[in-house]
């Protein structure tokens, strides 16, 4: 029986898309032989992405905010109100 050109095309897909997972397996294993490299010629890894033009990551929002102070760190111009102590409510 022949096959469909649609059935052609389906195993013509899958064989492109085998080969290029396949591809993409040798470069990363690639990329670890070469990094493994120049971490043993000393070379920290913050040089090594640099080198590869990474830059750092940006934080974010959530990071930014965790290290904002918080309302309760900042200065109060009416507290302690006149009459109190000056200790803070827990």
């Amino acid at each position: 029986m022949q096959k469909s050109v649609i059935d052609e095309i389906r195993e013509l897909k899958a064989q492109v898309q085998s080969k290029t997972e396949q591809a993409k397996a040798e470069a990363l294993e690639s990329a670890r032989e070469a990094i493994n490299f120049l971490r043993e010629l000393g070379i920290d890894n913050d040089t090594i992405l640099k080198e590869l033009g990474f830059r750092a990551r940006t934080k974010s929002p959530k990071e930014n905010a965790s290290q904002r102070p918080s309302s309760n760190d900042e200065f109060c111009p009416i507290w302690p109100a006149p009459g109190l102590d000056d200790t803070r409510l827990s």
